[in-house]
């Protein structure tokens, strides 16, 4: 027979086949996480010892043999640590390059009274060459000048510190 009163009690609760799941995603995920954190200081670490090596005390030839013999790590998998971090310090130097290139620029204007005003911008291995060549064109034009100076009884032989930036300069032309 029907009874037209509703039923007030709770429904059952149907529970959520992903929340489980959902948890396990994110314990998963989360130590995951601490993993890399744990093994990139590893990295560092193994690239400081060696660095440092002091295996040669031990009567060990390698870092990757320090691994092996104190943290039981195959030689295979020690020596691919050891390559490991070198591998990441190289890509980090490739991508600072690359960086320092994309962000190279000359530029240069002509100031109120007519002098041409020169801003550079260069990566570390073409400032270096730019900046031995303008040394070295200083040093030509100072030992040119002492030269003449020799000659020259009257010449000055101190110059204020702002004149260096003249000789800059000058080399530079």
């Amino acid at each position: 027979m029907y009874d037209p009163t509703p039923d007030s009690s709770p429904a059952p609760e149907t529970p959520n086949p992903l929340a489980r799941a959902d948890a396990l995603e994110r314990e998963i995920t989360d130590l995951c996480a601490h993993i890399n954190a744990a093994g990139y200081r590893l990295l560092q670490l193994v690239a400081e010892l060696d660095d440092e090596e002091p295996w040669g005390a031990w009567g060990l030839t390698s870092c990757a043999h320090w691994l092996n013999w104190r943290c039981g790590i195959g030689m295979n998998a020690a020596r691919e640590k050891v390559r490991a971090y070198r591998g990441v310090e190289r890509q980090a130097e490739r991508e600072q390059a690359a960086n320092q290139h994309a962000a190279r620029e000359l530029n240069y204007y002509h100031d109120e009274d007519g002098s041409l005003v020169i801003h550079a911008r260069l990566p570390a291995e073409e400032s270096a060459v730019v900046l031995q060549a303008l040394n070295a064109a200083m040093d030509a034009r100072n030992a040119e000048q002492k030269e003449t100076e020799s000659d020259d009884v009257t010449a000055v032989t101190s110059e204020p510190p702002d004149q260096f930036a003249q000789h800059r300069a000058d080399a530079l032309t």
